[in-house]
């Protein structure tokens, strides 16, 4: 992880909770290079898009007076706790109703999905699949796959022990298996 992340610290937080303008300004500042690196990771954003997925996750840190920043339990480094805002933010709105009807494709349109070409159908089949996964085996694979953590990261991301980790996303693959297997 990034070092200058690393500096976001609970007595810069602080500062930034009683209000102190340039302890603010240095908070942005340290974060914001963080924030566009995971949100460059999601490869279907139009820039657009990720400009405004940036404010929205800015806005949720600061909006309330910073409750969102106060609700950080202290348990793991504030980097973690950022990166889980803005994979979350990011994953509601790919699962906008907006967001959904922006994208138009045709049968024949094909996806870059991780160096690999997925046909539209195959597509479909892999959503369908991980639709059945309750809402814990969703994430580890959103979070193992497409953001392509680590068993720990996922760990220490979901507040869970690793093996808790390693057993959803084994169940979570299990059950894809089976269901695609069915579709045959």
């Amino acid at each position: 992880m990034n070092q200058t992340i690393d500096k976001l610290n609970k007595n810069l937080i602080q500062k930034v909770l009683i209000g102190d303008k340039s302890a603010t300004l240095k908070f942005i500042k340290l974060a914001e290079p963080f924030v566009w690196g995971a949100l460059l990771k999601y490869e279907q954003l139009s820039g657009e898009e990720r400009e405004d997925l940036f404010q929205e996750i800015f806005l949720k840190l600061f909006n309330k007076n910073n409750k969102r920043i106060k609700m950080w339990k202290e348990k793991s480094k504030f980097s973690t706790y950022l990166y889980m805002i803005t994979i979350n933010t990011t994953l509601d709105f790919l699962k906008s109703a907006a967001y959904n009807r922006s994208k138009k494709y045709t049968s024949m349109d094909t996806l870059k999905i991780k160096s690999q070409k997925i046909e539209l159908a195959d597509l479909y089949s892999l959503k369908q699949a991980i639709s059945i996964l309750n809402s814990s085996e969703k994430k580890v694979i959103k979070l193992y796959y497409y953001e392509q953590l680590k068993e720990k990261e996922i760990a220490k991301i979901l507040n869970k022990s690793i093996n808790t980790i390693s057993s959803l996303k084994y169940r979570a693959i299990k059950k894809m298996k089976i269901f695609l297997k069915e579709l045959e």
